[in-house]
């Protein structure tokens, strides 16, 4: 099965990427990419990121706080 990357708002809805990956560490990179940006864009939806979540199947992988500022200013 493949990887899937799940953005969660912080109303508590989730959007699924559209791309699956079926390498973990390929997968942890555009997570992480996309956690950056969404930090220093969150975009222009009523509700913001809070979560990259990274998914196999219905377990979670691995969970990414989005930062406002994105992930360079930890």
């Amino acid at each position: 099965m493949d990887y899937v990357i799940r953005v969660v708002l912080e109303d508590g809805l989730t959007e699924e990427m559209p791309d699956r990956e079926a390498d973990l560490s390929m997968v942890c990179q555009r997570a992480i990419r996309l956690a950056d940006e969404l930090g220093i864009e969150p975009g222009g939806g009523a509700s913001k990121p809070r979560w990259v979540d990274i998914y196999k199947n219905d377990r979670m992988e691995l969970s990414i706080q989005v930062i406002a500022g994105g992930l360079r200013n930890c």
